[in-house]
C-alpha cells in the first residue's frame, strides 16, 4: 500500500456510456470518509461487464456502497467488491446486487469482513437479476461478512431464493462466511429450493448466537438431488452457537 489519505474523490464523474471494464484498487492506505463517493456522480452505461473495487485496509466509514447499471447490455460478468478492515457500519443494503444486471454464469466476490456492519441477513439479498427480467445463476459466489456486528436473524428464505443451477450446464460454487457475529434466532427451514443444489457449498455460521434446533428440512435439503443428479459437496460449520436438539438425518 501507499499512504493515500483523505476522502475518495468522485474519480469517475460524468457519463461513461461505452465503458466495459472498471478496476480500482486502493488497499492498505489511510483513506477516510464515506465509502460510496467513488462513483457518487457516475452514470454507468449498459456496456459494463467487469467491475472490481478493492478498498480493503483503510478507515472508510458510512454504509456499504451500492451502484446502478442500466439494462440493455450483456450484464455484469465479473463483480469484485472488497471492503475488509474498514469502519463500514449500518445494515446490509437489500439492493446491493439487485441494482446491477448480471450475465448468466457470473463470478461474484463480495467481502466486507472486519467492519461494524449490523442487522440481519435480509431476504432477497442474494438474488441477481439479468437484463431480461429473470435471475442469473453465478458460477462462483463468494460472500464474506465475518467478524462484524450482525445481530439480527437469518431471513427464512435467505438461501432458498437463490437459483443454484439451471439443470443443464450452470451450477454455483458458493462460499458464505458469516462467522464471528451475533446472529440470532433459528436456522432457515431449508437451504436449497426444490430440485436445485449448488455444485459446492461452504457455509460458516460458527461463533454466533443462533438458537433452537437444526430443522430436519434443513438437513433433508442438503441431501436432495437436483435435475443433474448430484448434490455436490457441502461443508457447514455451526460450532460455538446455542443450537440444541438431535440431528435427524434423512
Amino acid at each position: 500500500g501507499n499512504q493515500l489519505n483523505g476522502a475518495i474523490p468522485p474519480i469517475f464523474a460524468g457519463t461513461w456510456s461505452n465503458l466495459a471494464s472498471i478496476e480500482v484498487e486502493m488497499k492498505n492506505n489511510l483513506l477516510t470518509g464515506p465509502s460510496n463517493t467513488l462513483f457518487s456522480t457516475t452514470t454507468f452505461g449498459s456496456s459494463l461487464t467487469q467491475l472490481s473495487v478493492q478498498l480493503d485496509y483503510n478507515a472508510l466509514s458510512s454504509s456499504i456502497p451500492t451502484w446502478t447499471v442500466p439494462l440493455g447490455g450483456p450484464g455484469i460478468e465479473t463483480l469484485k467488491l472488497t471492503l475488509t478492515n474498514n469502519q463500514i457500519a449500518g445494515a446490509i443494503p437489500p439492493n446491493l446486487f439487485s441494482s446491477l444486471p448480471f450475465a448468466q454464469g457470473a463470478v461474484i466476490n463480495f467481502d466486507a469482513s472486519f467492519n461494524q456492519i449490523t442487522g440481519e441477513l435480509p431476504s432477497l439479498f442474494l438474488q441477481f437479476p439479468t437484463t431480461i427480467g429473470s435471475f442469473a445463476i453465478p458460477t462462483t459466489l463468494d460472500v464474506a461478512l465475518r467478524s462484524n456486528q450482525l445481530d439480527g436473524t437469518i431471513a427464512s428464505d435467505f438461501f432458498n431464493l437463490i437459483k443454484w443451477s439451471d439443470g443443464t450446464s450452470i451450477r454455483t460454487r458458493a462460499t458464505f462466511q458469516f462467522q464471528n457475529n451475533s446472529l440470532k434466532g433459528d436456522l432457515p427451514a431449508t437451504l436449497y429450493s426444490s430440485g436445485t443444489t449448488a455444485a459446492n457449498l461452504i457455509l460458516r455460521l460458527d461463533n454466533n448466537e443462533l438458537t433452537g434446533t437444526i430443522p430436519a428440512t434443513f438437513l433433508e435439503s442438503l441431501f436432495q438431488d437436483d435435475s443433474e443428479g448430484a448434490s455436490g459437496s457441502v461443508s457447514i460449520v455451526v460450532s460455538n452457537t446455542s443450537l440444541t436438539g438431535a440431528l435427524n438425518l434423512p
